[in-house]
């Protein structure tokens, strides 16, 4: 007999693998980030597809604040979600938006590194940067976000990564990067 939390990754899994949009987990999945961080880590486990990299979420302080959580969190990003400059992306009702990132080229050797990574240190295992459009949004039908649980639960909301031209990593001004978004439809 499967538990709740197993019949609720089940749902989710099918439903990232397939990409349809399933009706609301139970809130105890999703109020508290420590059973959402359970559920995400449940469903990833049972995902067998090349993750690429991880996505730290929630770092923006004027959100954690409004949300009152205390940390941000992290997800995985697989291969399927990361499309090149200039493909095309489905977006749904459960499309939340956009958000411009920047994406970071770590080396294999950080994932070996038995020492303390701090910010000074960390520069040495970042071979390129890259600007990133992360679209934001959930496989289940919700409105908005009400948690850090909402979206950690359904693998960390990302739907897709637009990835642009990477360059070679130095110390600069994140803002310096360039990317152009538009809407070939509306011609904007």
């Amino acid at each position: 007999m499967k538990s709740l939390i197993e019949k609720t990754s089940d749902k989710l899994v099918r439903a990232f693998l397939k990409n349809k949009i399933i009706a609301p987990i139970p809130k105890k999945f999703t109020k508290k980030l420590r059973n959402a961080q359970k559920l995400r880590k449940l469903c990833e486990s049972k995902i067998n597809e090349t993750v690429v990299g991880f996505k730290a979420a929630g770092t923006g302080i004027p959100v954690m604040k409004k949300l009152k959580e205390k940390e941000p969190f992290y997800a995985s990003v697989y291969k399927r979600n990361v499309l090149k400059n200039g493909k095309k992306v489905k977006i749904n009702k459960s499309t939340l938006g956009i958000e411009l990132e920047v994406c970071y080229l770590i080396k294999k050797s950080f994932f070996s590194s038995k020492k303390l990574i701090t910010k000074k240190n960390i520069t040495k295992f970042i071979s390129y940067m890259a600007p990133c459009i992360e679209v934001v949004g959930y496989r289940q039908r919700k409105k908005g976000i009400t948690s850090f649980g909402d979206l950690s639960s359904d693998f960390g909301g990302n739907v897709k990564f637009l990835i642009g031209q990477k360059k070679k990593y130095k110390r600069i001004n994140i803002g310096n990067l360039k990317a152009n978004i538009e809407n070939k439809k509306t011609k904007q």
